[in-house]
């Protein structure tokens, strides 16, 4: 790969001498070739604008077990959203796309159990847009095909992705589960969810239109660290295709500053060119062409064939000595039967068309007159070939004839009707001179090869925001070459910020980021995400958006669109509406004293730095995760490392606080530590004659074991001396730390319990520690 340019750009001069040497469709009738980075800004534009609850995923309430007997995790009303597509740097070989989707809500328990002892809640984690866990894959590009149904539907096939990565446990090895398990789900899913929908496309209208049905893609770098992704383009016509296997051979194909390169290759656009021709010249809609590369033929040679039924009717008034005469013929130029050939080879910038055969019983004249009518068949014998230079602009691509040429030779077939015998050459000069006019001035109509592909809407088989591209140049070389570059106010013309979290009641000032000087005050819209019900809030002609407040929200968040248009001209933000303001996961967790470090994570409002603290009372400390050492974690996590110093009681509770400094809210969590082995556990007992709200529990090994220390660590409600926990069903905490101890035989025996009541109902509490 040869690039003068000492930045490792290629220029347009490289490019086409590049594009001189060889087609580069591959047998595709269409090569899409982007700007990656650019195109992924796209693709999220696009995720933004199109987000709808009907294409989320769930809820989904299971449990995942992570190592058989030991370590299960409980996930309930997992919501994911839509898939987001990335493009991955890559090769022609190598390159995948990622498919990402965000946790929205939900609730996750780990239970663990230690040998084949009693399970108990190890964590408890509350997920909303804030703070929460996300589901990533990899679609290989050589199975990332993108197909086009009958209705016009592009979709991509994502229940095909691999490598499924569920970022809801702190082991690799528990993310890939749980990963499976999701990998799982996508293959049970109904067809119509197994794909993700790009856009529905409405062909140009008139026969002939290009309906693209494939496309496969592939990526390629390029010295400048840059990297192009290809889009091989097809239709039901598409023969013969293949695929570049590695690079030799290329160029980065995107001059600098050019946002695509659109390649048509010479077999399509002489199989499009004839296709046009002939239903203009038969105006008939019915007929179904089909064309056939020829074998041995030239590139860019084309064969054309048709059915029976293609046929001509032609009426010539006041042809002496007759009121008229009727013409009914198969079309000579294409029909099944005879000795005829149509070819149409098209070779750099020249397009020849060529028409040669022999029709026996080809064509039927009805003549009539005052006398009653009579008729009879003709031969036609002829050699027509036209050529016509394909003139590129960055508009279109129109064809000029250079020159045209025609043998033809019409006669009646034998027996002649002697009402004819007197007219014979007046009749064959009508005959030859409409069919000299048929020749010569039917391909000159036939409409330019790319008047009905719609190229400006190409793009529209992988994005939903239309009049992205302009045309800048045109080449036409070994194959149709159109270079084009984003609208520019499209491309400059972005809502800032893109993707923001804000809580109920709050303000948000929304902005326009453009190189270009604004042509007009921006025009500020919010709409509702469907599915999501409520308030969506408003938003000034300044772009200052207000949020409904907390009583306004159902559930735990919403969703909502902030869009500004400028003339024909939009850019969209998502927005997520939480109701607090600081999140931290786990909210409650078990540990001991010396073990190894936890995981935590946290979320804000403004996604900036938070503060975070530490109250323990064995010594135990936090430290920012370096998400270089430990990229399977996110910007901002802290590892809890356990004390090594005891407090003198058999378990302690150490409280994690963190805080926006810029807002001064703040969210806690609690982490219990055990200080001492634990012989016995705190099980549930069922006792009928309690009401409802209270659930007995249990420490020890039987009825006359001695009395119980019984104590409320953490979390709400209230516990008895007893042993009987009474929930509060309305309290924010939704979850109890509850603590046991017993002396017995002189020695100390105690435990803890992490209740998720009233988080979950008290059936299937019971369920998970069972």
């Amino acid at each position: 790969m040869n690039q003068s340019d000492p930045s490792g750009k290629t220029t347009m001069a490289e490019v086409l001498a590049w594009l001189k040497k060889s087609p580069r469709t591959h047998g595709w009738d269409c090569l899409m070739i982007f700007d990656r980075e650019q195109v992924n800004g796209l693709l999220m534009q696009a995720y933004v604008a199109n987000l709808n609850s009907s294409t989320f995923l769930g809820p989904v309430t299971d449990t995942v077990t992570i190592h058989p007997n030991t370590h299960w995790e409980h996930i309930y009303d997992y919501v994911l959203d839509t898939p987001r597509l990335t493009f991955n740097r890559g090769s022609i070989r190598t390159a995948t796309i990622t498919l990402t989707m965000r946790v929205m809500g939900g609730t996750q328990l780990t239970v663990r159990s230690i040998g084949a002892g009693p399970k108990y809640v190890s964590s408890i984690t509350a997920i909303d847009p804030l703070q929460g866990p996300s589901l990533t894959a990899q679609v290989d590009l050589n199975s990332a095909h993108v197909t086009v149904d009958a209705n016009g539907r592009s979709r991509m096939k994502i229940a095909a992705a691999r490598d499924f990565n569920l970022t809801f446990n702190d082991e690799s090895g528990g993310r890939m589960i749980g990963g499976s398990f999701f990998e799982v789900l996508f293959r049970a899913l109904p067809d119509d969810r197994k794909y993700l929908l790009l856009n529905t496309l409405t062909p140009a209208p008139g026969y002939g239109a290009f309906l693209p049905t494939k496309i496969t893609f592939r990526m390629f770098q390029g010295q400048n660290g840059k990297h192009a992704l290809m889009c091989f383009v097809g239709s039901a016509d598409t023969r013969e295709a293949s695929l570049p296997s590695d690079e030799a051979g290329w160029v980065y194909p995107l001059p600098d500053g050019y946002f695509t390169l659109m390649l048509f290759g010479n077999h399509f656009l002489t199989r499009k060119a004839m296709l046009d021709c002939i239903h203009g010249l038969t105006s008939d809609t019915e007929v179904i062409y089909k064309s056939q590369i020829s074998p041995g033929a030239e590139p860019g040679e084309v064969a054309i064939t048709a059915g029976e039924t293609a046929r001509l009717h032609h009426t010539v008034e006041n042809a002496a000595p007759f009121s008229t005469f009727e013409l009914d013929y198969s079309f000579p130029l294409i029909h099944a039967y005879g000795n005829v050939q149509c070819l149409v080879t098209c070779r750099h910038a020249d397009l020849i068309y060529r028409w040669s055969g022999i029709t026996p019983n080809g064509y039927y004249l009805k003549a009539t007159t005052t006398s009653p009518t009579r008729s009879c068949n003709w031969k036609i014998d002829w050699n027509s070939e036209q050529g016509f230079d394909l003139r590129c602009t960055a508009d279109d691509v129109t064809m000029v004839r250079r020159f045209a040429w025609l043998h033809l030779h019409a006669n009646p077939v034998a027996p002649v009707d002697s009402y004819y015998a007197p007219h014979l050459p007046t009749m064959t000069e009508s005959i030859a001179l409409h069919l000299d006019e048929f020749f010569r001035q039917g391909p000159a109509y036939a409409p330019s090869p790319t008047t009905r592909i719609d190229i400006l809407q190409l793009h529209s088989l992988l994005f939903r925001t239309q009049h992205l591209m302009t045309l800048e140049e045109a080449s036409h070389e070994m194959d149709l070459a159109l270079f084009g570059k984003q609208v520019a106010r499209r491309t400059l013309f972005d809502v800032v910020p893109p993707d923001a979290t804000m809580g109920a009641a709050s303000t948000l000032q929304f902005s326009i980021h453009s190189t270009l000087p604004p042509t007009a005050q921006p025009f500020w819209w919010v709409f509702g995400v469907p599915g999501f019900v409520g308030d969506r809030g408003s938003i000034d002609s300044n772009g200052l958006y207000t949020a409904p407040p907390t009583d306004k929200i159902p559930g735990s968040y919403s969703l909502v669109r902030v869009q500004a248009s400028e003339g024909d001209a939009s850019s969209s933000a998502m927005l997520r509406i939480v109701k607090r303001g600081v999140a931290v996961n786990p909210l409650a967790m078990t540990t001991w004293l010396g073990a190894n470090p936890s995981r935590m994570g946290a979320g804000t409002l403004d996604r900036g730095p938070l503060d975070w603290t530490l109250r323990s009372r064995t010594g135990a400390t936090l430290s920012a995760i370096d998400i270089g050492q430990h990229p399977q974690y996110e910007e901002g996590d802290h590892f809890y490392v356990p004390g090594t110093s005891p407090s003198g009681k058999p378990f302690s509770v150490d409280e994690v606080i963190v805080t926006n400094p810029r807002t001064q809210q703040s969210h806690s969590a609690c982490v219990v530590v055990m200080e001492q082995r634990a012989e016995f556990s705190i099980t549930i007992v069922d006792t009928p004659a309690l009401p409802d709200n209270q659930v007995q529990l249990h420490f020890g090994g039987n009825d006359e074991t001695p009395t119980v220390s019984w104590e409320l660590l953490a979390g709400s409600g209230s516990l008895s001396s007893t042993g009987v926990y009474t929930f509060d069903t309305y309290s924010a905490h939704r979850f109890a730390v509850i603590g046991a101890s017993l002396t017995l035989y002189g020695m100390l025996f105690a435990n803890v319990l992490i209740l998720p009541i009233p988080l979950l109902e008290l059936d299937e509490v019971k369920r998970v520690l069972r």
